[in-house]
């Protein structure tokens, strides 16, 4: 670090002191200073990682301090619902994708990693929030993962096409049975998916014709 860079961490420092001693003394019950130290924080952090361009140890340091910030806002301001435990989850997987970013595309990590997240998030569920299975939705999002990974490494659009429709088709329709049984209202958006590998399949259709029609 050079000297401007030493000169404004210290001033933040200074700042972030001056902040605190300000929100002691006039709302001594609420401490807002939580909100503007974070933010603070991350000038200095990103003008480290900009010189240095080590993104794993910006990684590591960003969601921690992340990390750190939601869990003291959830024990302020509502103690009796963990509901940090639901974003701690997602910021996690930023570190993680940076250190295991050759395998984002491998189909093994790609399921181990969706099934994993689909299990912490049921437990979730069933734990803390068991009102409503909202896990369903984390599940249907969570498969695009390696449906795309799949598909793509065999330039299959019309597999995309196909098992992605079915995917959507099938959340409305859970959705819908669970939400308002008495109203069968998945029918509308299921047409609408339908075009997807309908259009898919006679664009490749309609180009394998032209091919066998214009050999070279």
């Amino acid at each position: 670090m050079n000297k401007i860079s030493y000169f404004l961490f210290l001033l933040i420092m200074v700042l972030i002191i001056i902040l605190i001693l300000i929100s002691k003394t006039t709302s001594p019950n609420y401490p807002w200073y939580i909100h503007t130290t974070y933010g603070l924080l991350w000038i200095p952090l990103t003008i480290f990682y900009i010189k240095s361009q080590k993104h794993k140890l910006f990684s590591i340091l960003g969601s921690t301090i992340t990390c750190f910030y939601i869990v003291l806002i959830n024990y302020i301001d509502s103690p009796t619902h963990l509901w940090f435990l639901y974003v701690i989850y997602v910021l996690l997987w930023w570190p993680i994708s940076i250190f295991f970013n050759k395998y984002l595309n491998n189909i093994s990590f790609s399921i181990i990693g969706s099934i994993i997240t689909i299990l912490y998030y049921l437990i979730l569920n069933l734990l803390i929030s068991n009102q409503h299975p909202w896990v369903i939705y984390v599940t249907f999002t969570i498969m695009w993962w390696p449906i795309f990974v799949i598909f793509t490494k065999k330039k299959n659009w019309l597999g995309i096409s196909v098992v992605g429709s079915i995917n959507l088709i099938l959340l409305f329709i859970i959705s819908n049975f669970i939400n308002s049984p008495k109203i069968l209202w998945f029918i509308y958006p299921t047409f609408a998916i339908l075009w997807w590998p309908l259009s898919v399949y006679f664009y490749v259709y309609r180009k394998n014709i032209l091919l066998n029609q214009n050999p070279k």
